[in-house]
């Protein structure tokens, strides 16, 4: 038989998804509580908060804290990028603002240097301002235990822990690590 085409097992599911677990129908696995299958990745990720098309890479349990900590660099890199532009502009091209039209006439290079650098501070002062809205928002999910697709879509998982957010450790195990392994008795099977 075909494993990759077999159905969940009825009897098993039923006990399962009392606990939250579910059936992948493209994976064909049981999915923990919270789990996700991405179609973009063609695979089941755990804890799964959203699809990044900017890393082309699913942001879940496994990779959470490595995402928040990239958003949290990006928003410290564009800060310090655009408070030395503006220092660079009131420095070092303040002549170029208080003699305009000299400082046209008399070095244009400068003066389109600093109209670039104007219009690139600009630009990632923007930007700065959406990153950071981004790293509050992934704040405010973390401090809440909740995932960017929990919220969004308004379907909470019962299944949630209290204070469990996507930063935290994996939920309840299919694998009861702690119990005694019993194997059959080999003879009495007639091996």
């Amino acid at each position: 038989e075909d494993l990759l085409r077999m159905g969940p097992n009825s009897t098993i599911m039923e006990e399962l998804e009392g606990q939250g677990y579910w059936w992948c129908r493209w994976c064909h696995m049981v999915q923990p509580p919270r789990a996700k299958h991405c179609k973009d990745c063609n695979c089941c990720i755990l804890k799964e908060d959203h699809h990044c098309p900017f890393l082309n890479n699913c942001i879940g349990q496994r990779n959470y804290a490595t995402f928040y900590g990239f958003v949290v660099f990006l928003v410290f890199l564009s800060a310090s990028f655009v408070v030395g532009i503006s220092l660079w502009l009131h420095f070092e091209q303040r002549h170029c603002w208080e003699q305009f039209g000299k400082c046209l006439e008399s070095a244009p290079g400068t003066m389109l240097l600093t109209g670039a650098a104007l219009l690139l501070d600009f630009v990632v002062s923007v930007l700065l301002l959406l990153v950071t809205a981004f790293a509050l928002w992934h704040l405010f999910l973390i401090i809440w235990g909740r995932t960017t697709r929990e919220v969004l879509t308004g379907r909470l998982s019962e299944y949630v822990e209290e204070g469990n957010s996507c930063c935290s450790g994996r939920g309840t195990s299919l694998i009861q690590g702690s119990a005694k392994v019993e194997f059959p008795d080999l003879k009495a099977l007639g091996c």
